[in-house]
């Protein structure tokens, strides 16, 4: 049986997230990265036969909107439950990325992992 993931990597956007006062009155920029694994893979060269990206993408864009949220692991799982609704997902793995946190080239972030119960 074939394994099929769609994906979007790095997608940037910023959003009101942190505990400490400093993080409430500005945005901060955030990469997020979403895979997400397909229950069953056909083999038309149609988009009905796939899940489209754009529906991964439709989800990220909304954080721009959200109100303030303390934790990465909070939005993190904002991002699950709606991924979750997206017919024939099976698995979804969520990194979340807090730049320019760090000086230099490092970075700080978490990683949500999910099975989907079949529906």
């Amino acid at each position: 049986m074939d394994k099929i993931s769609i994906f979007v990597k790095n997608f940037v956007t910023y959003s009101y997230i942190g505990v400490y006062p400093k993080e409430k009155n500005r945005k901060q920029k955030l990469k997020i990265s979403v895979i997400l694994d397909l229950r069953q893979v056909h083999k038309e060269d149609c988009i009905k036969s796939t899940v489209s990206y754009d529906k991964i993408i439709d989800v990220l864009e909304e954080i721009k909107d959200y109100s303030h949220i303390k934790l990465l692991e909070t939005l993190a799982k904002k991002i699950l439950i709606k991924l979750q609704n997206i017919k024939n997902a099976k698995k979804v793995k969520i990194e979340i990325i807090k730049t320019n946190i760090l000086k230099g080239d490092q970075d700080v972030g978490i990683v949500l992992e999910k099975s989907f119960k079949k529906g």
